[in-house]
C-alpha cells in the first residue's frame, strides 16, 4: 500500500472527463474483461450526478456511485486503486456519499457487498438483507434456432408496460434503467406474454451477463433462458441471482451454470420487504439491481 494522507485528498463529482481513468480504476480493482467504459457511459445517462471520486494531485484514487429511485438509493461501483487500499479512502468516499444521501432526504440505501465490504458497511449502519449468488456457464455453445414462440423482441413502445410489470418486483419504477439497457442491447432484449397478452417476464441478455431478468412464472423463466442461450457471449455468460430466487437457481444449475461467489445484500434505513425479489432471476449488475 502507498499511504496517502487523507487531508491531501479531494472529493468531488464524477464527470464525463473521468470516464477513462475511472474505467481503468474499476478494472484494476475488480479485474475481468467487462467493458467498464460502456458501464460508466450508461450510468451517466441514467444518473448524471450520481458519482463521486477521490483524487490526489490530479490522480483518480477511488470512486463510488449512487442511483436514486423512489423510495431508495442503490449504491455501487465502490472501488479504490489497489495501491491505496486500506488507507481510509473507501471509508471517506462512503461517508461523503451517505452524508449527501441523508441531506437529500433519502431514507433507505441498498448495496451488494463483497466479503471485504461486508465487514465495513455494518459500521456505517447497514444491516444484512440476504445474499446474491453469481453463477457462470463455462464453455457455452450457442444453441441457435428461433426463440420459443412465447418470446418477443422488446421494442421501445413496450417500455411503459414493461415498467409497470417490473415496478412491483424491483420495488421502484426504473423506466430510465430499462430504456438505457434496451438502447445499448436492442437485439438482445426479450419479453414473454401469456395467452391473454399480459407480460410474464423479460430479460436483457448483456454480452457478459443475463440481466436484468425477471420472471413471474416457471414457463417464462425457461423460455427466456432458451432465448438467451441462442446467443454468443464475451467469455462465459454469468447471472447474479438473489438467494430467494429458488426456481432460478435450480434451473440455472440444471442447465450447467456453476456457482462462482456470493455477495451480501445490505440495507441502511427503511424497513420491511422491498419488492418481490423472488421473481428476480438475474440482476443487471451488483450496482443497478
Amino acid at each position: 500500500m502507498m499511504p496517502t494522507p487523507l487531508d491531501t485528498i479531494r472529493v468531488r463529482r464524477l464527470t464525463v472527463d473521468d470516464i477513462d481513468p475511472a474505467a481503468r480504476l474499476l478494472t484494476s480493482a475488480f479485474g475481468g474483461t467487462q467493458d467498464r467504459k460502456a458501464d460508466l457511459h450508461r450510468f451517466f445517462r441514467i444518473q448524471p450526478d450520481g458519482g463521486i471520486v477521490a483524487t490526489c494531485a490530479g490522480e483518480l484514487l477511488g470512486m463510488v456511485g449512487s442511483l436514486e429511485f423512489e423510495p431508495f438509493v442503490c449504491i455501487g461501483m465502490m472501488a479504490v486503486d489497489p495501491r491505496y487500499q486500506r488507507g481510509g479512502i473507501g471509508r471517506l468516499l462512503m461517508e461523503r456519499l451517505l452524508d449527501s444521501i441523508d441531506r437529500r432526504g433519502w431514507r433507505m440505501s441498498i448495496l451488494e457487498a463483497s466479503r471485504s465490504g461486508a465487514r465495513l458497511y455494518p459500521k456505517m449502519g447497514f444491516v444484512d438483507e440476504g445474499e446474491t449468488h453469481q453463477f457462470r456457464l463455462a464453455d457455452h455453445v450457442p444453441s441457435g434456432g428461433p426463440p420459443p414462440s412465447r418470446v418477443y423482441a422488446l421494442q421501445s413502445q413496450d417500455l411503459p408496460a414493461l415498467e409497470d410489470f417490473d415496478a412491483p418486483v424491483f420495488g421502484a419504477r426504473r423506466g430510465r434503467v430499462l430504456a438505457a439497457y434496451l438502447a445499448d442491447f436492442p437485439d438482445r432484449a426479450f419479453f414473454t406474454r401469456d395467452p391473454e397478452g399480459e407480460i410474464t417476464g423479460y430479460m436483457i441478455a448483456q454480452p457478459q451477463r443475463l440481466g436484468p431478468w425477471v420472471a413471474r412464472a416457471p414457463q417464462a423463466l425457461d423460455d427466456l433462458l432458451q432465448a438467451a442461450l441462442r446467443l454468443t457471449y464475451t467469455g462465459s455468460p454469468r447471472v447474479l441471482v438473489p438467494d430467494c430466487s429458488h426456481g432460478g437457481i435450480v434451473r440455472l444449475q440444471h442447465c450447467g451454470f456453476e456457482f462462482v461467489e456470493t455477495h451480501r445484500r445490505m440495507r441502511r434505513g427503511g424497513g420491511g420487504s422491498l419488492g418481490r425479489r423472488g421473481s428476480i432471476v438475474g440482476l443487471a449488475s451488483y450496482f443497478i439491481g
